[in-house]
């Protein structure tokens, strides 16, 4: 950004505390032995329980730290060390409990073995009640870092390969999760997780010029980026979708006129998940808003149309042409071809300021006299059509007419 851009992007009130409140936390950090995140301390009893089960004996579950409980955390780092050198007790006892979450549900008996089994699942989701954010293998060393996330809260684990991780830990969401940013040449958003001794932000960029999303994961050292740590390609899961998917099922949803998150509301949602990252089609699903066409004539046929426009957007956003042609049931009136448009691709026939003209339009619940009804001022035309069948005639939405705006 330009001086000036940023002078306006910081009168945000949101923007500007956001920024204060990362430096004066950065400002603290300094990177030496890692360690695990504080914030979320296991409960003693809990810790207790996972040490008996793995055949450390802490005596009877109390939730009173004394010298049995004590001397079971010693032998479980014992344990432990082979895969995790630096002593640390607050890092045991969060790697404990939360392999105990893992197995406690099985019929598996806890051992040592086990124990140091699991270094090489504890970068997975613990179970089906979490969502997979970001799973990442970094190109340049042998590192792993995994993000989950379920309803308000977080998990974040980073570290070698087969080994206990460096950090592992859990956060509340909005205390960490920074929603899609301009960054001057693109878009970014990001997690951001801090220890005692050092910070790690897990982000997805996106430039204004490429379609794909790269991840990576920042280390940061007194308000200083040390490095920059890029995931692999194929082996990166990229969805940071699904945290504010979690954060809207709670009722929080991220405002973007003052820059706050704040209670979702249903009506009136659609302009709102143009730019994403949750895009209108998938809000709608989830119930985000509803289809303005309640007062329409023969409001189920136009609350269909209204779905199909949808659809149809998400397949053009996407770029999916198969599917896209794959909802025509007869000769375009205009178009190019299914063996034209699959041969030569997307870009081949659309410009992106044809897509974003369609993209930035919402679809209509009522059909232009009898042309049918049209999405993003006639770029592409679709109705109601009879499809015969074996089974007889049915009625099926279709495109018919494509305007594209490329001529080969």
């Amino acid at each position: 950004m330009v001086p000036s851009q940023v002078k306006a992007w910081l009168k945000k009130p949101m923007r500007f505390l956001m920024i204060a409140g990362i430096i004066a936390v950065f400002g603290t950090f300094h990177i030496s032995a890692v360690s695990a995140d504080t914030t979320k301390k296991p409960n003693i009893q809990t810790l207790q329980e996972s040490l008996n089960f793995f055949g450390f004996s802490a005596g009877e579950p109390d939730g009173i730290w004394g010298p049995q409980s004590k001397a079971a955390l010693l032998r479980a780092e014992q344990c432990l060390r082979p895969i995790y050198g630096a002593s640390n007790d607050q890092h045991s006892k969060t790697f404990l409990t939360d392999a105990h979450a893992y197995f406690k549900t099985s019929a598996t008996s806890g051992s040592c073995l086990l124990l140091k089994t699991y270094a090489r699942q504890s970068y997975e989701c613990p179970s089906h009640e979490w969502s997979p954010v970001l799973m990442c293998t970094t190109k340049d060393r042998p590192m792993r870092a995994s993000l989950c996330v379920q309803s308000t809260t977080i998990r974040f684990a980073f570290g070698a390969p087969n080994q206990m991780p460096d950090h592992l830990t859990y956060r509340p969401t909005l205390e960490s999760y920074t929603p899609w940013v301009e960054t001057g040449t693109g878009r970014e958003r990001a997690i951001l997780v801090s220890s005692e001794n050092t910070a790690v932000r897990l982000f997805a960029r996106s430039k204004f010029n490429k379609k794909q999303i790269e991840t990576g994961i920042d280390l940061i050292e007194n308000n200083t980026l040390v490095e920059t740590i890029a995931c692999e390609p194929h082996e990166s899961q990229s969805a940071f979708n699904a945290i504010e998917q979690e954060l809207s099922l709670a009722g929080i949803c991220w405002n973007e006129a003052p820059q706050e998150w704040g209670t979702c509301t249903k009506e009136g949602g659609w302009a709102r998940y143009v730019s994403g990252p949750v895009f209108p089609m998938e809000a709608y699903q989830l119930g985000e808003f509803s289809a303005p066409c309640d007062m329409a004539e023969g409001e189920e046929q136009a609350i269909a149309a209204y779905e199909f426009g949808l659809y149809v957007q998400e397949l053009v956003r996407s770029e999916d042409l198969a599917s896209l042609y794959d909802n025509i049931h007869g000769a375009l009136i205009k178009g190019p071809t299914k063996s034209d448009a699959l041969e030569h691709g997307f870009k081949h026939f659309f410009s992106d300021k044809w897509v974003e003209t369609l993209l930035n339009i919402e679809p209509q619940c009522t059909p232009i006299g009898t042309r049918g009804y049209m999405l993003g001022r006639g770029l592409i035309w679709f109705d109601m059509i009879q499809d015969k069948t074996q089974e007889g005639t049915k009625n099926k939405w279709s495109i018919i007419s494509i305007n594209n705006d490329i001529e080969p």
